[in-house]
């Protein structure tokens, strides 16, 4: 589902401690999120939609971005065309 093309506009972190739960954000609108589960299950990969992300997690990544994109994230995360 990665394209070459599709440029990266941000990655933020938001995970707790040892276990990661990044979220990167494509400017086509595509959002790819890399977690740990626990120390069993880790380095998983989804390629998710705005409405797929809970919203304590879309608070957390908002208050992590810098002002400048907020704006532009935000559109993605509240997208009502997914």
């Amino acid at each position: 589902m990665e394209n070459e093309e599709d440029k990266i506009i941000y990655s933020v972190s938001i995970g707790d401690g040892m276990y990661d739960n990044d979220f990167t954000f494509y400017e086509s609108g595509k959002i790819k999120r890399y977690w740990d589960e626990n120390n069993w299950n880790y380095d998983n990969t989804a390629w998710l939609t705005g409405k797929e992300i809970k919203d304590s997690h879309k608070t957390k990544i908002l208050e992590q971005l810098p002002d400048k994109l907020k704006e532009q994230i935000s559109a993605i995360l509240f997208s009502d065309s997914e």
